[in-house]
């Protein structure tokens, strides 16, 4: 991690572990008691994710949003604000108290965010919220390249923007940009091939079916807004 020695990454869990709660406790100048709080949901994350932490897949924000999500799950509300606004951007600490959020999901939201594939800004010529999802900054590995599986990572991603929707802003807009693109990387072919702009037609729909079937779920009087572009 950035703010730990680099020795530490090659020490057992505890180690690990109690070098990251110390960090923490110093830059936030926590009282013994947060600093038991911080510690016991670190250990649930180091157990589930040694390996990778050990082996810095997970990068510093991420850790602290997953760390920030498990305060606010154990009813540390104010303390997870707080470890989310010292080391994570606003856009990612934001999504600490969305009550639904799955550790998986903050983890895919994450990265949507760091490959730049989604972005959240308030549009003045819109007069509301716009999340901005680019289909065309989704790596999708080349064994699932096959088309098949085009609908089911739109679903996943969909899915996982829509957890931390927020229900009380209904005018909230979903725009779609690079659809046609993310259909060539399946069937690879050019983006203005027929067979791909059949398929960005039948993403299209897809999505918009995704949203309703999502609405209907989470008891939401309305449907999210999905422009495509």
């Amino acid at each position: 991690m950035i703010w730990l020695e680099t020795d530490l990454v090659d020490q057992d869990r505890e180690a690990f572990k109690r070098a990251l709660t110390e960090n923490l406790a110093d830059e936030l100048c926590l009282p013994p008691s947060e600093v038991d709080a911080v510690e016991e949901v670190l250990s649930s994350l180091v157990h589930f994710y040694a390996d990778r932490l050990l082996s810095r897949q997970i990068p510093d924000e991420l850790l602290v949003f997953l760390l920030a999500r498990g305060l606010w799950s154990v009813g540390e509300r104010d303390l997870a604000r707080r470890v989310a606004r010292h080391r994570c951007r606003p856009h990612i600490s934001s999504m600490c108290s969305v009550p639904r959020l799955t550790a998986a999901n903050a983890m895919l939201l994450w990265k949507l965010f760091q490959a730049g594939a989604l972005k959240r800004s308030f549009w003045i010529s819109y007069d509301r919220e716009v999340w901005v999802l680019d289909m065309r900054q989704i790596d999708v590995d080349p064994p699932a390249r096959i088309e098949v599986y085009a609908s089911r990572t739109l679903k996943v991603v969909l899915e996982g923007i829509f957890q931390v929707w927020d229900a009380g802003a209904p005018d909230t807009i979903l725009r779609i940009k690079g659809l046609d693109t993310f259909a060539a990387a399946f069937l690879t072919l050019p983006a203005d091939a027929p067979p791909v702009k059949s398929l960005g037609g039948e993403l299209e729909a897809y999505a918009r079916a995704v949203a309703v079937r999502v609405s209907a779920a989470s008891g939401w009087d309305f449907i999210p807004v999905i422009e495509i572009h």
